[in-house]
Protein backbone atom coordinates (compact mmCIF):
# COMPACT_ATOMS: atom_id res chain seq x y z
CA UNK A 1 0.00 0.00 0.00
CA UNK A 2 1.66 3.22 -1.16
CA UNK A 3 0.60 6.58 -1.48
CA UNK A 4 1.34 9.00 -4.37
CA UNK A 5 2.19 12.67 -4.35
CA UNK A 6 1.68 14.25 -7.25
CA UNK A 7 5.06 14.81 -8.57
CA UNK A 8 5.42 10.97 -9.32
CA UNK A 9 1.98 10.28 -10.33
CA UNK A 10 2.31 13.31 -13.13
CA UNK A 11 4.88 10.75 -14.35
CA UNK A 12 2.13 8.25 -15.59
CA UNK A 13 -0.06 10.51 -17.27
CA UNK A 14 2.64 12.94 -18.69
CA UNK A 15 6.27 11.69 -19.83
CA UNK A 16 8.80 12.99 -18.32
CA UNK A 17 12.29 11.96 -16.75
CA UNK A 18 11.29 8.98 -14.35
CA UNK A 19 8.31 8.15 -16.48
CA UNK A 20 9.32 4.51 -17.54
CA UNK A 21 10.31 3.74 -14.03
CA UNK A 22 7.54 5.12 -12.14
CA UNK A 23 4.85 2.92 -14.98
CA UNK A 24 7.31 -0.39 -13.85
CA UNK A 25 6.61 0.56 -9.95
CA UNK A 26 3.11 1.32 -10.11
CA UNK A 27 2.46 -1.74 -12.26
CA UNK A 28 3.92 -4.23 -9.56
CA UNK A 29 1.52 -1.95 -6.92
CA UNK A 30 -1.54 -3.94 -5.81
CA UNK A 31 -3.23 -0.73 -4.27
CA UNK A 32 -2.15 2.81 -4.21
CA UNK A 33 -3.93 5.63 -2.70
CA UNK A 34 -4.50 9.37 -3.37
CA UNK A 35 -6.61 12.27 -1.49
CA UNK A 36 -8.50 15.08 -3.08
CA UNK A 37 -5.45 17.14 -2.74
CA UNK A 38 -4.36 15.00 -5.61
CA UNK A 39 -6.55 15.46 -7.91
CA UNK A 40 -6.50 19.45 -7.64
CA UNK A 41 -2.45 19.55 -7.77
CA UNK A 42 -2.88 17.31 -11.20
CA UNK A 43 -5.09 20.19 -12.46
CA UNK A 44 -3.17 22.83 -11.32
CA UNK A 45 0.59 20.88 -12.34
CA UNK A 46 -0.93 20.50 -16.16
CA UNK A 47 -2.33 24.45 -16.19
CA UNK A 48 1.26 25.47 -15.03
CA UNK A 49 2.59 23.03 -18.03
CA UNK A 50 0.43 24.79 -20.61
CA UNK A 51 1.75 28.30 -19.15
CA UNK A 52 5.01 27.78 -19.49
CA UNK A 53 4.88 25.70 -22.84
CA UNK A 54 5.91 22.26 -21.39
CA UNK A 55 2.28 21.24 -22.50
CA UNK A 56 -0.30 22.20 -25.25
CA UNK A 57 -3.72 22.81 -23.73
CA UNK A 58 -4.87 19.35 -25.87
CA UNK A 59 -2.43 16.84 -24.46
CA UNK A 60 -3.10 18.84 -20.88
CA UNK A 61 -6.57 18.10 -21.32
CA UNK A 62 -6.05 14.28 -22.26
CA UNK A 63 -3.94 13.61 -19.50
CA UNK A 64 -6.66 15.57 -16.74
CA UNK A 65 -9.54 12.99 -18.70
CA UNK A 66 -7.31 10.02 -18.28
CA UNK A 67 -6.31 10.85 -14.71
CA UNK A 68 -9.78 11.85 -13.95
CA UNK A 69 -11.24 8.71 -15.67
CA UNK A 70 -8.78 6.48 -13.46
CA UNK A 71 -10.04 8.11 -10.66
CA UNK A 72 -13.61 7.56 -11.58
CA UNK A 73 -13.10 3.83 -12.27
CA UNK A 74 -11.31 3.35 -8.77
CA UNK A 75 -7.97 2.94 -9.63
CA UNK A 76 -7.17 4.66 -6.60
CA UNK A 77 -8.21 4.98 -3.47
CA UNK A 78 -9.23 8.49 -2.98
CA UNK A 79 -9.56 10.04 0.64
CA UNK A 80 -11.06 13.07 1.30
CA UNK A 81 -9.08 15.29 3.64
CA UNK A 82 -10.27 15.33 6.89
CA UNK A 83 -9.90 18.41 9.72
CA UNK A 84 -7.95 16.32 11.68
CA UNK A 85 -5.30 16.27 8.65
CA UNK A 86 -5.19 20.08 7.92
CA UNK A 87 -4.16 19.51 12.35
CA UNK A 88 -1.48 17.12 11.83
CA UNK A 89 0.24 19.07 9.19
CA UNK A 90 0.77 22.28 11.21
CA UNK A 91 2.64 20.00 13.39
CA UNK A 92 4.47 18.62 10.70
CA UNK A 93 5.84 21.89 9.56
CA UNK A 94 6.07 22.75 13.19
CA UNK A 95 8.45 19.95 13.99
CA UNK A 96 10.28 19.42 10.98
CA UNK A 97 11.67 23.16 10.82
CA UNK A 98 12.81 22.98 14.81
CA UNK A 99 15.36 20.15 13.56
CA UNK A 100 19.10 20.80 13.76
CA UNK A 101 18.85 20.51 10.38
CA UNK A 102 15.17 21.71 9.42
CA UNK A 103 13.29 20.56 6.57
CA UNK A 104 11.57 23.24 4.73
CA UNK A 105 8.06 21.74 4.23
CA UNK A 106 5.63 23.31 1.64
CA UNK A 107 2.14 23.74 3.39
CA UNK A 108 0.18 20.82 0.50
CA UNK A 109 3.51 18.55 0.82
CA UNK A 110 2.91 18.59 4.67
CA UNK A 111 -0.83 17.84 3.88
CA UNK A 112 0.25 14.68 1.76
CA UNK A 113 2.33 13.67 4.53
CA UNK A 114 -0.39 14.18 7.06
CA UNK A 115 -3.11 12.36 5.03
CA UNK A 116 -0.65 9.24 5.18
CA UNK A 117 0.47 9.39 8.70
CA UNK A 118 -3.12 9.44 9.74
CA UNK A 119 -3.76 6.67 7.16
CA UNK A 120 -0.75 4.06 8.59
CA UNK A 121 0.27 4.16 5.47
CA UNK A 122 3.83 3.20 5.33
CA UNK A 123 4.99 4.17 2.21
CA UNK A 124 4.70 7.48 -0.28
CA UNK A 125 5.83 7.74 -3.89
CA UNK A 126 7.13 11.25 -4.95
CA UNK A 127 9.48 13.04 -7.01
CA UNK A 128 10.33 15.51 -5.04
CA UNK A 129 13.39 14.76 -2.82
CA UNK A 130 12.19 17.61 0.32
CA UNK A 131 8.85 15.86 0.82
CA UNK A 132 10.95 12.20 0.99
CA UNK A 133 13.38 13.43 3.12
CA UNK A 134 10.58 14.78 5.32
CA UNK A 135 8.88 11.37 5.30
CA UNK A 136 11.89 9.40 6.29
CA UNK A 137 11.86 12.02 9.39
CA UNK A 138 8.57 10.86 10.23
CA UNK A 139 8.71 6.89 9.65
CA UNK A 140 7.49 6.68 5.79
CA UNK A 141 9.18 5.12 3.56
CA UNK A 142 9.75 7.17 0.39
CA UNK A 143 10.43 6.19 -3.21
CA UNK A 144 11.69 8.56 -4.98
CA UNK A 145 11.53 9.15 -8.84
Amino acid sequence: MAYLDTSALLKWYVPEAGSEQFDNWIASQEEVEISRLTCLEMRSTLARKVRTSQLNHQQAQQALNHFLEDVNNGLFTLYAVRDEDWLIAENLIDTLTTLAAPIPLRSLDALHLAVTQSRQITSIATADQVLGNAAGKIGIQSILF
